[in-house]
């Protein structure tokens, strides 16, 4: 089990910040690059370390979407600046609240009179991180979040369009 860093440039944080911080928790190496370069790079069992959650997204919407990518993929996290690690018992159902947070903010975004809810944006990203994971098949994909595969598709700028 190694420990992988996680550096996202689009973060408010410094680069040069985040990959102390990462590598002062233990990161062996760092991936930076976005979720589908960080998930390439992980093997079985490793655990996924990032200076904040803050730092995994652009918005909260984002970074609960790529969290909840992560632990799709099988890793567990450790945010340091919040003290998180998902490898400890006590902090072992951070992923249920992330998801349930989402499931939430997703809700009440999707308040509209009549027709289909509207699918929030952390369900739109985690699919596309699922999908981009490539651990998953687009029928799990979609069963899982509820985005359809047009909304998928769409979203991949038409990747994929033909398969199933």
């Amino acid at each position: 089990m190694a420990k992988v860093g996680y550096i996202n440039d689009r973060a408010s944080e410094s680069v040069a910040a985040q990959s102390r911080r990462v590598r002062s928790a233990g990161a062996s190496r760092v991936a930076e690059g976005g979720i589908r370069v960080l998930l390439e790079g992980c093997n079985p069992g490793d655990v996924v370390v990032a200076s904040s959650l803050a730092s995994l997204g652009k918005s909260a919407d984002e970074a609960i979407a790529v969290a909840l990518s992560v632990h799709d993929a099988g890793h567990e996290l450790v945010l340091v600046e919040e003290g998180i690690d998902t490898t400890e018992p006590a902090h072992a159902a951070f992923f249920l609240h992330l998801a349930a947070v989402a499931s939430v903010a997703g809700s009440r975004r999707g308040r509209h009179t009549g027709g289909k809810p509207k699918l929030s944006e952390t369900d739109v990203a985690r699919a596309v991180g699922m999908y981009e994971s490539g651990r998953y098949t687009v029928a799990q994909i979609v069963a899982e979040t509820g985005v359809s595969k047009t909304t998928l598709y769409r979203r991949l700028g038409g990747a994929g369009a033909g398969g199933t």
